[in-house]
C-alpha cells in the first residue's frame, strides 16, 4: 500500500487539508501532524478534502475523533469535505458524528 498525500492550503477562513491516498495506523500520524500544525498557527477551522481517500481503517477513525476534540475545544471546527460512502459508513458505524460538506464550495462560514 502506498503512502498518504497531503496538501495544505487556505480558503475562506479554513485549513483545508487535501488528502489522497490510503488512510490508516501508518498514514494518520501525517494527518494528525498536519491538523496540529494548524491548530499550533492559530487555526480553529480544518476542512478535510475526503474526496481521494481511498482506504479507512479503525485508527484512523480514532484519530479523527481526536482532532474533532482538539479543535472543538479551542473553539473550532472540523468538516469533511466529500467522504466515500464506505468512509460516511465508517463514521456513523464508530458513532462519530462530524460535519460533512458536499465539496469545497459548500464549507460553512469560519465563525
Amino acid at each position: 500500500m502506498e503512502g498518504v498525500s497531503i496538501d495544505r492550503r487556505a480558503q475562506d477562513g479554513w485549513v483545508v487539508l487535501a488528502v489522497r491516498g490510503p488512510v490508516d495506523v501508518a498514514t494518520m500520524v501525517d494527518v494528525q501532524q498536519h491538523a496540529t500544525a494548524a491548530l499550533r498557527d492559530g487555526h480553529v477551522f480544518v476542512a478535510i478534502d475526503a474526496e481521494r481517500i481511498d482506504f479507512v481503517d479503525e485508527f484512523a477513525i480514532g484519530a479523527l475523533v481526536a482532532i474533532r476534540r482538539r479543535l472543538t475545544a479551542a473553539g473550532g471546527r472540523l468538516v469533511l469535505v466529500g467522504p466515500s460512502a464506505e468512509l460516511a459508513s465508517r463514521l456513523a458505524s464508530a458513532g462519530l458524528t462530524v460535519e460533512v460538506a458536499a465539496d469545497l464550495g459548500q464549507l460553512p462560514p469560519a465563525a
